[in-house]
């Protein structure tokens, strides 16, 4: 999926917010507002920071939105 040692599919949310507010599971349709979340776990491998960490684990989470492109009927450029 990313690339990233230890991140799998089920560390990945995506979520789809349309203009009326609705949310949803997956990539959305043009015009919503995507959310895509990634949680991870990095094992700690320094033993005097490892019983500083809760299961010797430190947890990262990042997120990002992005609107999803609406492009024109005949699918040519989108021109603004």
């Amino acid at each position: 999926l990313s690339g990233i040692e230890g991140l799998s599919d089920d560390d990945v949310t995506v979520l789809s917010t349309a203009s009326d507010g609705t949310r949803s599971a997956g990539v959305g349709r043009p015009g919503d507002v995507v959310t895509v979340r990634a949680d991870w776990r990095v094992p700690i491998i320094a033993p005097f920071l490892y019983a500083l960490f809760p299961g010797g684990h430190y947890e990262f989470s990042a997120v990002t939105d992005f609107r999803n492109l609406e492009l024109p009927a005949n699918g040519g450029p989108h021109r603004s």
